[in-house]
Formats: structure tokens, C-alpha cells, sequence
């Protein structure tokens, strides 16, 4: 968190004022009584006081003589975020808003609680007794116990802030109440187990009395008793067992109804992929309207083929006739016959050279394979009529995918939880029978004694009622005593366990936090202590310092040593609360006592740690000035 602006109106000595901050290292200097304490108190009381608060110390902060109670307001940055907080005391509204998103929290706790998150903490103790460090009061760990849940919450990564004291406490409280009047006479005030003794005692004796005036309506009781507890194990157990059987017959019944069903959808799938397949090719053979018109066409071409063949032939006889009726005229007489025989030879070589022949051939083949694939198609169609029968194709394709949906549906029902791991060993089951027959006569055999017992009983002038009645009293205050007893085991199991977690972590925090506040006191020092040990439950330091070869108590060390060590520990736990870079850490002249040597020692670790997060120093010397990034000068009183 790096507050950017802070403006102050009616507050205490400062009255109206604005202040300007940086990132790093800000000094804040004035003389006394020039209000570095008011404007630090204005920081906390923004920070963490509500504006319905009406403790005394909120409303001393009021400007003497302003007629209206003080308003608070800031400007910071915060999770990669620009935020605005306004608390207006005078008028007790308060509101948070998200610069980056115009988001606005109005709700005095929403607005506690989100600046908590953003701050690390919602506890004003925490803060000043880690971050906000005062000259006089240094050495003061106030909140040390919170701290050290804290610290456990972040060590561990427990988000929560639960504080583990108090649950054990009233874990541990809980307990007292519960065990009071067990080991020593509580009469005013019996614990819940003591009065649940006392009860039962009294109803003993009272069942006691009773059977010694009846001993045979006592053994009815007894029996009657003995056969309500075992009916009470054997009816679940009957159930239970009728319960696994129908679930085998009903495993059984589904396992048959799969096979038929997939029977089914095996045969229906195989005529379907022969009926799908025989479309296909007969798809692939044409359309028959088509081929028939293709034979039609291709019968009307070879006749008249033919009709041109036999032309051909009269034109060959015709010429080879007249060749050799020339031929044979051009040897008795003149040259016409000779003519007349050329004629002949001509139209006969016309005949032979023409391709009507050929071509009729070629028109038969096409004929031929034309009837070929109107025969194949016809033998396909014939084949698929007997595939199909009087279905049509579409309507076995929806009862496939029915019969699909349908053998899912089993299968589903198959793998459920309470079918899915049944065991259809025939032996077991036959067993399980046997079990649930013999179950049901011993059921029958208890019911018969339960009836004889009563039927005792109520024949009897005893007051069987009050037997009756009491014995369900005890049996009541016994449940009772049970589970106060299990509770009481509960309590005392989870306080053993939270205990043994607790010391476990709280170790850990303790030397997660030492070797760091042994570094930082090393450099404060200049190495003369560089051992640290931290108690686990106050979180108070001790030092080992080399020439005593013992450790020795901080109380024990020099003023200012003391306060170098408290510093150090604090620096620390800044660290470990807030390892991001962490709300303001407000410093209150904390180098006051401290000499040259380990002045300078600590302005240095002061300038690396505003490297990382923002510091506020209030101060009346000038000597830190040189260091600051932001000196705000504050002038005298008056």
C-alpha cells in the first residue's frame, strides 16, 4: 500500500491541511507539538476506525472549537490498484472507491473489510504493534498473541485468521461444562454427562426394584427386549439382503434383455448394410428407365445396321456379277464389256471397303452389355426386395437407431453405481437366498417370542407399563450417555490434535522469523549479536552475546540495544506479515538513542527497505533529511 495524498479537515491541532507523499523514504519533520503525532493518528484512524465508532478516543481528535466532528481522506495504491477512501465522522458516511473500475463501497464494514484486505490486516493492535513504531513504546509487542496466529495464518497459508487459542479454549470449556459433577458433587450446576448418570442410576434402581417385584414379567421384559434389539439388526439386514437380490435379478433381467436387444440390432444392422450396400450398387449401375431407353435405342441401331449390311452384300454380289459378265464380254468382243467389268470390280471393292460391318458388331457389343447391366440391376433389385421384404429402408434405419438408443439405455442402466460391481457369482447368490430364508424364519421365531412375551405381560397384574416405560427411559438416557460420551471423545481428540498443530506451527513461525531478526540485528549492531531466539508463545526475543556464552533476556540489555533488538524483531515481522509490499511502515523517532556508529548502521537498512515498501518518519531533526525522497516540514505551534 503507498498512500499518495492524505487531506485532513477539522482534525485535531492540524486542522484543514493536505499532505503529499512518495514510495520510499518520506520524513516528516517539525518541532514539538507540531502535530506529527495528530497526523499519524490521522493515518490510523483512516485506516482502521469506523465512522459510527464512538469511542472517546475517536472523538478527542475533533478540531477545539470547530462545531462538527472531523473528515479523513486519501489517495493510495494497493493490489496494482488506485483507490480513494473518505470518512466523513461529522456525517458518519464512509466510502471506498476503485479509481481503475469507479467500483464504490458505501457499507462502513464492507469498507472496513475491503480495506483489511488491501491493508493485510483489520486489527489497529496488529498494525501498531508491527508497523507503526514509536520511540517510547518500541520495545511493546501489545498484540503478540494475534501476531503470532498471524504469522501462523501466513506461515502455513491459512487465510482465515482463526484464532487456535480460543478454539481450544472453548473446546477445553466445553469439556469442564460437559465432565462438571462427575468427579466432585456439582449440585448447583451438573454437567450434561453427570445429570445423564444421575438419570440413568435412578432408572436402574427404579427397573430394579420393579423386576425383583416380577421376576417372570422381568425375564418377558427381557425377552421382549432381547427380540426388539435382534428384529431391530435383522429387519435392516433382511432388507438390505432383499434389496442386493432384486438387484441381481434386476442385473440379471437387463443382461437378457441386452442380448436379445443386441440379437436384434445385429441382425437388423446386417440387413441394413446389405440393403444400403445393394442401393449403392444398384446406384451405380444407372437409372433402369434410362437403360431400357439405351437398349430401346441401341436394338433400333442395329437393325438398321443389319438392313445396311445386307445392302452391302447385294452391292458386292451385284459388282462381282457384273465383273465377270464384263469380264467375259471383253474377251469375245469389244471394250464396253471391258468397261462394264471395271463397273463391277468398283462397286464390289465399294462393298467390301465399307465399315457397316464393323460397326454392327460394335452396336451389338453395347446392346449386349446394356442388357447385361439391365439383368444385373434387375437381379440387385430382386435381392434387395428380398433383404428388405415389405420394409422400406428408412423405417429399419429408425428402428436400428431405436434399438441402438434402447441397447445404450440398458447399458447405462448396466454401469450404474448400484449395479455395476454386483457379483453374479451363482454359488454367492444361492447362498445370499439361503441367508435371507434363514433370516426371515429367525425373523418369524423373534416375532413369535416377542408376541408370547407381551402376551405375558399383559395377562399379568404387574404394572407392566411402568416396566415398559422405564425400561425405555434408561434406554433413552443410555443413547444419550452414548453420544454425549462420543462427543466427549470428539472434543478431546480435536483439542489433542489442534494443540499438537498448533505448537507444530507456531515452531515453525518462531524459526521461520529468528535467523531473519538475527541478520537485521547483526547489521544494526555491527555484528555484535547475531543470535536470536524468539519464544513461540509472546513472541519475546532473547540474545546470545558472545562474551557471556549464555543467552540473556532483552530486558537485560542496554536501553538503547533494547530498543535496536524490538526494532529489528518488528522490521521482521513487517516482513512476514505483509511479504508484498505491505501497508506504511510509520516510524515514530525510533533512532533517538542510538549511537553513530549504529545510527548510521540503520538508516541503511531503513533506505533498503524503502526500496520495497513506504515509509513515513516523524522526526524534529534534520539529519535523516539527505536520506528521504519527501521531507514534509511541519511549522511550530502557534
Amino acid at each position: 500500500m503507498i498512500i499518495q495524498r492524505l487531506a485532513l479537515r477539522n482534525f485535531g491541532c492540524l486542522g484543514d491541511a493536505e499532505f503529499e507523499f512518495s514510495s520510499g523514504l518520506n520524513i516528516v519533520r517539525g518541532p514539538n507539538e507540531a502535530g506529527k503525532s495528530t497526523l499519524e493518528e490521522a493515518l490510523l484512524a483512516l485506516l482502521f476506525e469506523k465512522v459510527t465508532s464512538r469511542r472517546k478516543e475517536v472523538r478527542d481528535w475533533q478540531r477545539w472549537g470547530a462545531p462538527d466532528m472531523y473528515t479523513l481522506s486519501a489517495d493510495f495504491s494497493a493490489a496494482d490498484t488506485d483507490w480513494r477512501i473518505v470518512k466523513d465522522f461529522a456525517n458518519k458516511r464512509t466510502s471506498l472507491v476503485d479509481l481503475d473500475s469507479a467500483v464504490e463501497w458505501t457499507d462502513h464494514d464492507q469498507v472496513q473489510e475491503k480495506l483489511a484486505e488491501l491493508i493485510g490486516t483489520g486489527s489497529r493492535d496488529i498494525y501498531e504493534s508491527t508497523a507503526a513504531i514509536r520511540q517510547q513504546e518500541l520495545t511493546r509487542l501489545a498484540a503478540g498473541q494475534e501476531i503470532g496466529e498471524l504469522l501462523q495464518g501466513t506461515i502455513s497459508g491459512s487465510a482465515g485468521r482463526v484464532s487456535v487459542p480460543n478454539m481450544l479454549d472453548r473446546l477445553h470449556g466445553a469439556l469442564a461444562d460437559m465432565r462438571r459433577g462427575l468427579d466432585r458433587p456439582a449440585p448447583k450446576n451438573p454437567g450434561a454427562l453427570s445429570l445423564v448418570k444421575q438419570e440413568i442410576n435412578g432408572l436402574q434402581e427404579t427397573l430394579s426394584e420393579l423386576e425383583s417385584r416380577g421376576g417372570q414379567i422381568a425375564d418377558a421384559w427381557r425377552r421382549q427386549r432381547e427380540a426388539e434389539e435382534a428384529l431391530g439388526e435383522l429387519g435392516p439386514r433382511i432388507e438390505q439382503t432383499q434389496d442386493l437380490l432384486e438387484k441381481i435379478d434386476k442385473r440379471r433381467e437387463l443382461d437378457g434383455e441386452l442380448e436379445d436387444v443386441e440379437s436384434a440390432w445385429a441382425a437388423l444392422h446386417e440387413r441394413v448394410e446389405n440393403g444400403e450396400r445393394l442401393e449403392r450398387e444398384i446406384a451405380g449401375l444407372g437409372n433402369i428407365a434410362q437403360l431400357e431407353q439405351e437398349q430401346r435405342d441401341a436394338q433400333q441401331a442395329v437393325r438398321s445396321r443389319r438392313a445396311q449390311s445386307r445392302s452391302r452384300l447385294v452391292r458386292i454380289a451385284a459388282g462381282i456379277g457384273l465383273a465377270v459378265v464384263g469380264g467375259a464380254g471383253a474377251a469375245i468382243s469389244s471394250l464396253w464389256w471391258l468397261a462394264l467389268a471395271a463397273v463391277g470390280v468398283v462397286l464390289a471393292l465399294a462393298g467390301v471397303m465399307s465399315r457397316t460391318a464393323q460397326t454392327t458388331l460394335e452396336l451389338v457389343r453395347h446392346l449386349s452389355e446394356i442388357e447385361s447391366r439391365l439383368a444385373t440391376q434387375r437381379e440387385k433389385r430382386a435381392e434387395l426386395r428380398g433383404v428388405l421384404g415389405s420394409e422400406q429402408l428408412d423405417e429399419m434405419r429408425a428402428q436400428e437407431a431405436r434399438l441402438a438408443m434402447e441397447r445404450a439405455t440398458i447399458q447405462q442402466q448396466l454401469q450404474s453405481p448400484e449395479l455395476a460391481h454386483l457379483d453374479l457369482d451363482a454359488m454367492k447368490i444361492e447362498e445370499l437366498r439361503r441367508q435371507l430364508k434363514d433370516d426371515k424364519q429367525r425373523q418369524a421365531l423373534l416375532e413369535h417370542q416377542q408376541v408370547r412375551a407381551g402376551a405375558i405381560i399383559e395377562s399379568s397384574d404387574y404394572d407392566a407399563e411402568e416396566g415398559l416405560c422405564t425400561q425405555e427411559q434408561l434406554d433413552a438416557a443410555g443413547e444419550q450417555e452414548a453420544r454425549l460420551r462420543e462427543k466427549e471423545a470428539v472434543y478431546e481428540l480435536t483439542a489433542e490434535v489442534l494443540e499438537q498443530a498448533y505448537q507444530q506451527t507456531l515452531g515453525g513461525v518462531t524459526e521461520a522469523i529468528e535467523p531473519r531478526v538475527a541478520e537485521l540485528l547483526g547489521a544494526i549492531t555491527l555484528g555484535r549479536y547475531e543470535t536470536v531466539r524468539m519464544s513461540s508463545d509472546s513472541l519475546v526475543p532473547v540474545v546470545f552475546p558472545p562474551e557471556r556464552g549464555e543467552e540473556v533476556d532483552s530486558d537485560r540489555l542496554s536501553c538503547a540495544t533494547r530498543e535496536q533488538l524490538y526494532l529489528a524483531a518488528r522490521l521482521v515481522l513487517t516482513e512476514m506479515l505483509w511479504p508484498g509490499e505491505g501497508p506504511p511502515l510509520l516510524l515514530d523517532d525510533p533512532l533517538v538513542n542510538f549511537d553513530a556508529q549504529r545510527d548510521a548502521a540503520t538508516l541503511a537498512l531503513l533506505a533498503q527497505f524503502a526500496q520495497t515498501r513506504q515509509l513515513l518518519v516523524f522526526t524534529c531533526s534534520p539529519r535523516l533529511d539527505q536520506h528521504a525522497e519527501q521531507v514534509i516540514e511541519l511549522p511550530g505551534p502557534g
